[in-house]
């Protein structure tokens, strides 16, 4: 019963959303490791010739015995067009994410397809200036059957056997949807390296609605920072922060990793730290990079108000990022991504 109260009032929250109850994109703790999802510009923005990154996250799972939200997603994207004297590249790829919302209860199923164009304006491969675009297919599904009403109240409790009497114009509503991005990339030394950048979402703001309403999807700003400093050969730091806001709703992140060299001949580095998501939860992450792969995992503490629900419990989160190399070639297409 618990479980069905409060998917309940989650996707009423979401479902019958209107000009003053707006449905949010989903986050990532993990933010700088799922690229395409981040901003469109950083498409092709890699070390290699292309690479593949795969998101899971599950959140409040003490809620109930399902999790509140659970959100897989996978990218590919390629770096071309790059020739000997010619620095400029064009970045192309395909992201799939799919959330799911109070154990299935809402569906968002999100295909697409990005390019981005890097453009060395210092003309000596030390400042890029990267422009994308997103553009693809929003899926978004409601499961009626299992959401009980205001309506099914019997003075008890909520009465499945009750009718509810809401009428549904449609449980599968599909939208184009569009994305902007710009992102300069700094490479002032073999020490330090730099990204800041800036997304906007849902350019086209379409109709989103299970009901006869005529809800719009609000805009999402996105801005973002990191850096990366070596301290000395076997240590670095990397200070990351993320804003984003939509609507009425805002977020803001700021973390910082510490990367630890443990293997030079294998460019195998271990690192971890954290982030403060504000009002929100504080994030521990370890990982390791090995190579060309980078694996993480982050956990969530919930220190807002839910905490009395979720017990400060909050997210475990997982991440996979893989670069490819063009044959055995190892000087950078793109000196975007490799530190070690």
């Amino acid at each position: 019963m618990r479980y069905i109260f409060t998917s309940a009032l989650v996707c009423l929250c979401i479902a019958f959303s209107t000009s003053e109850l707006k449905a949010q994109d989903i986050h990532y703790s993990q933010f700088y490791q799922s690229p395409l999802l981040l901003n469109p510009s950083l498409t092709g923005h890699i070390v290699g010739k292309y690479r593949v990154n795969a998101m899971y996250r599950r959140q409040w799972t003490t809620i109930s015995n399902k999790p509140v939200y659970e959100t897989p997603s996978i990218g590919f994207d390629m770096n071309i067009l790059r020739k000997d004297g010619k620095p400029n590249s064009l970045g192309l790829g395909i992201n799939l994410m799919n959330d799911r919302s109070s154990g299935g209860i809402l569906q968002t199923f999100n295909l697409m397809l990005s390019a981005a164009y890097h453009i060395d304006v210092s003309k000596n491969e030390k400042l890029y200036l990267s422009v994308g675009l997103q553009g693809g297919l929003m899926n978004k599904r409601l499961d009626v059957d299992e959401i009980l009403f205001a309506s099914q109240f019997n003075g008890d409790e909520l009465d499945a056997g009750m009718a509810s009497g809401e009428v549904f114009d449609n449980t599968s509503v599909y939208n184009p949807d569009f994305r902007l991005g710009l992102t300069l990339a700094g490479f002032p030394s073999a020490k330090t390296r730099f990204k800041i950048g800036a997304g906007l979402y849902h350019l086209s703001q379409p109709t989103e609605t299970f009901i006869n309403e005529s809800n719009k999807l609000p805009l999402r700003l996105v801005v973002h920072g990191d850096l990366r400093f070596k301290l000395s050969n076997s240590i670095a730091i990397e200070p990351k922060v993320l804003y984003q806001n939509q609507a009425k709703a805002s977020e803001l992140v700021g973390g910082l990793l510490l990367d630890l060299l443990i293997s030079p001949k294998s460019k195998a580095s271990f690192y971890l730290g954290g982030e403060y998501r504000l009002a929100d939860a504080g994030i521990a992450i370890v990982g390791l990079r090995f190579q060309d792969w980078d694996v993480g995992v982050s956990y969530d503490f919930n220190v807002s108000d839910l905490q009395a629900a979720s017990n400060g419990r909050g997210a475990l989160e997982f991440s996979l990022l893989k670069i490819f190399r063009k044959a055995t070639k190892v000087e950078p297409i793109l000196p975007a991504i490799r530190y070690n």
